[in-house]
């Protein structure tokens, strides 16, 4: 299981970076976040959220709730086939 080449052993954040706020230390990331780690922090913000309200809002809204929820991840995969078109070509 242990692979030395393993990305979970990459560091996150420059610990030579440190800036201080409000009179706390904190390290800031100095260089920009690679994409699948980007989609995957994402991801998992959207998946949260999802989980924790869409039950408690249909529940309020209905079979109506349903129809504009589906509607709006519709919006979101176009929106997202757009993004992709646009973005260059490596």
């Amino acid at each position: 299981m242990g692979c030395a080449s393993s990305r979970l052993h990459e560091a996150l954040i420059d610990a030579n970076t440190v800036i201080i706020t409000n009179d706390r230390r904190r390290a800031v990331p100095t260089t920009p976040s690679k994409r699948d780690r980007t989609c995957f922090n994402g991801i998992n913000a959207l998946s949260g959220i999802g989980l924790l309200s869409i039950p408690y809002a249909l529940s309020q809204g209905g079979w109506l709730s349903l129809a504009i929820f589906l509607a709006i991840a519709i919006i979101c995969f176009y929106t997202g086939v757009l993004l992709h078109r646009r973005q260059p070509a490596r």
